[in-house]
């Protein structure tokens, strides 16, 4: 990750590519050229142009990249990859649904929570959806999902009432307990990351005594960002048993 605002910073990208080829050089080891991309994220209409080369040979550059099996995309809506996971958790229900009709709803209710719904939720707390378009995509998973469970694939059938019956929480509510769960770990310092630039605690008079201030945001997506978006959950405060301001246990 490498902010561009001006040709020097285009230089200092190369750079760092070079260096990057010194250290392999070191530890004999070889990038494959065709293998890199480069993923702009910007929001300018005309943002600085500037070609990057590896081996000599020119990047190319992609609107979207898969990283540690999350696919970013240049205007950080996820799209592509709710639509990648939620086409994937389907085909896998479609098999399970093929091969355990004979077994129990104790079995097939296993399976979804073993190999369905941990398709739909990992890195979640980073990709979490704020648009209809994506919430509703992932939930109809669980709603197919319920049928495959249930083995009600009568269409006239509440679905609502099959998810009722499993005692299922909604995606959207799994999403949420999660950034909670994050949240908790990153004020504990159970997760190695630079948090103080990202959180700040301020002061109030009223309710608890201190709260994370949410960053002003001027898009969306930022607004919806990962820390923003944990910032804003408000249902996690924590305070500083000698009233000082740094992070405290929670």
């Amino acid at each position: 990750m490498h902010g561009i605002s001006s040709p020097a910073d285009t230089a200092d990208l190369q750079r760092d590519l070079d260096a990057l080829q010194a250290w392999e050089r070191k530890w004999l080891m070889e990038f494959n050229p065709s293998k890199c991309q480069i993923l702009r994220v910007t929001l300018k209409h005309k943002p600085v142009e500037a070609s990057y080369t590896i081996h000599g040979q020119t990047l190319t550059f992609v609107v979207s990249a898969k990283y540690l099996g999350v696919t970013i995309d240049s205007k950080l809506n996820f799209n592509n990859h709710i639509d990648s996971v939620a086409k994937k958790a389907h085909g896998t229900r479609a098999f399970l649904d093929r091969n355990l009709r004979s077994c129990s709803l104790c079995i097939r209710d296993s399976t979804y929570k073993t190999y369905i719904r941990p398709m739909l939720e990992y890195a979640s707390t980073v990709w979490d959806p704020h648009t209809h378009r994506n919430i509703n995509k992932l939930e109809q998973v669980q709603h197919h999902s319920a049928r495959y469970v249930t083995g009600n694939h009568d269409y006239t059938s509440s679905i609502s009432a099959m998810v009722h019956d499993l005692e299922w929480p909604t995606l959207e509510q799994r999403r949420h307990h999660s950034r909670l769960t994050m949240l908790y770990k990153i004020c504990n310092r159970l997760i190695d990351t630079d948090f103080t630039s990202q959180f700040t605690l301020t002061q109030s008079s009223t309710g608890h005594a201190s709260r994370f201030l949410q960053p002003q945001c001027s898009c969306a997506a930022y607004s919806n960002s990962h820390f923003v978006v944990l910032l804003g959950t408000g249902s996690l405060e924590c305070t500083a048993g000698d009233g000082s301001t740094t992070f405290p246990d929670c």
